[in-house]
């Protein structure tokens, strides 16, 4: 006993096992769905000339999926995992992502190199005062003979000029800066007068740009 099935989409007729009652397959023809009868139909003598057609395929049991365990991905660099900070003070904050120096904030990955540079300590102010104190003890002594109120004016001015002089002289530092480079130049983004704020600042701009890269 067969089954006379026909094609929905293309409208081909054909015969397939009654073994295969009530399953799906595919048209040999077309492709398209065919729903099988679940009940045998016998095929009529018209249709013999029909016998010789393609098969029907049968649609194939599907395989259940096995579960794959996940594999986790590479971890990624440190400057794309979050922002961290190497440093930070009052004025100035190094992260591996930027440099903040007070309201201006500079990109790490455009910095190419860092150092410390420094402009020697102004003492003219501090020279000028001296000169002039000089001066007036030069007119005290000078008066020394003959008018000894004029001399004692002149040391009591000149003498102090010389001792503020000095002591400016004394206590003047030098600037230190933090000195950035990129492919646009070279910039003076910090200045202070502590070397060793300046010097810890340089360190940690050249860790975070280890880092970063």
């Amino acid at each position: 006993m067969s089954i006379e099935v026909r094609c929905a989409n293309c409208q081909k007729i054909m015969k397939v096992k009654d073994s295969l009652a009530g399953t799906r397959g595919g048209c040999p023809y077309c492709g398209g769905e065919i729903n099988v009868p679940a009940s045998a139909i016998p095929v009529s003598i018209a249709a013999v000339d029909r016998l010789s057609a393609p098969q029907f395929i049968p649609t194939p049991t599907a395989t259940p999926m096995q579960a794959v365990a996940p594999v986790a991905p590479p971890p990624l660099p440190t400057h794309q995992t979050g922002e961290q900070t190497v440093y930070s003070d009052r004025d100035v904050t190094v992260t591996t992502a930027r440099v903040i120096c007070g309201g201006t904030t500079y990109a790490l990955r455009n910095i190419t190199s860092v150092k410390m540079a420094h402009t020697p300590a102004n003492t003219n102010a501090a020279a000028a005062i001296m000169s002039l104190g000089a001066i007036m003890l030069s007119f005290g002594v000078s008066l020394l003979r003959g008018n000894l109120g004029g001399t004692f004016l002149f040391l009591i001015i000149g003498i102090p000029l010389l001792v503020v002089g000095w002591r400016q002289r004394k206590q003047a530092k030098p600037d230190y800066h933090l000195a950035m480079a990129s492919s646009s130049g070279e910039v003076q983004a910090f200045t202070s007068k502590d070397r060793e704020q300046v010097t810890s600042i340089v360190a940690a701009v050249n860790e975070a740009i280890v880092r970063y890269r």
